[in-house]
């Protein structure tokens, strides 16, 4: 292959990249897998049982109220007063002005020691749980683009996206278990070919479901972080946060683990496929492209 054929090629890939992982890029890309998740029992079982999957995904959610957090029910995290902080109740309020949200989600303060924030849905509403270390750890400009991170979570409804996924999988991932407990007490099941089937389906069936559920969420993590460069006062502090946090984390897993090597090969590959986040690296190289494109 000539250097030009070369040269045109990744000119091409690069292109797909910037396609991609565009604003409009990403949203399609994230509907293309939704439909895919919901797409696999109807491939694997019939459209039949899919139907059957879904009313019981309703019910559950009716029954059990979601995937919604109680605050008050989680040990060390408090909520956050308008007038405890002045500084952060004016970030939060111009987060919430260059986001377009009609109300500011609410707030809440962990005692966790790893430094880090998370959007939520609550029994109250949106609300975004932040550790007492982050606030200690990375300057004002990077506290603000990491919450605004949160914040465009909470704009693009990446929380009932997610939470339809996990409450699909969820159930998807049960049955198997159902069927291997009815198994358990009754062995002669066993010569039961069409229940071996159906649980074999749907353990392959339910692996896939977890594969493109988090394939989704990676998507949505760069989807937050193309929305935070764009209402974050300084655009280039989201990456400078990303690379502190992920240096803290490393200092942390080196102090725990004895700074073993990351693992290679298989179980990597398998890693990364699983990973409910993209690397580090990668979100900062997507955030350099939007700046310079």
């Amino acid at each position: 292959m000539s250097i030009k054929e070369t040269t045109e090629r990744r000119s091409a890939a690069d292109d797909v990249k910037r396609i991609l992982y565009s604003k409009h890029g990403m949203n399609i890309l994230s509907a293309l897998l939704t439909l895919a998740f919901f797409l696999v029992p109807v491939v694997l079982l019939g459209m039949e049982f899919t139907l059957f999957m879904l009313v019981l995904m309703a019910v559950s959610g009716m029954l059990f109220g979601g995937l919604r957090i109680d605050p008050g029910n989680l040990q060390g995290v408090v909520p956050v007063s308008a007038g405890s902080n002045p500084e952060l109740q004016h970030i939060i309020d111009g987060l919430s002005r260059r986001a377009g949200l009609e109300r500011s989600p609410d707030l809440y303060m962990s005692n966790s020691p790893i430094a880090n924030a998370a959007a939520v849905e609550t029994t109250r509403g949106p609300g975004i749980i932040v550790s007492s270390s982050l606030f200690s750890s990375l300057p004002r400009e990077e506290i603000e683009a990491v919450l605004a991170h949160e914040f465009m979570h909470i704009k693009n409804r990446d929380l009932l996206l997610l939470n339809l996924l996990a409450r699909f999988r969820m159930i998807y991932t049960r049955i198997p278990s159902m069927l291997g407990l009815l198994i358990l007490f009754a062995p002669l099941l066993l010569f039961f070919l069409p229940l071996l089937s159906a649980l074999l389906i749907l353990s392959i069936g339910g692996f896939a479901a977890v594969i493109l559920e988090r394939a989704v969420m990676r998507l949505r993590e760069y989807g937050a972080d193309y929305g935070a460069v764009k209402i974050s006062t300084n655009p280039r502090a989201l990456a400078s946060a990303l690379n502190r946090l992920d240096w803290m984390q490393q200092r942390m897993s080196w102090s725990m683990f004895g700074g073993r090597a990351p693992e290679s090969g298989g179980g990597a590959a398998l890693e990364r496929l699983l990973r409910s986040h993209p690397e580090t690296s990668k979100r900062v190289e997507k955030i350099q492209s939007w700046l310079e494109g």
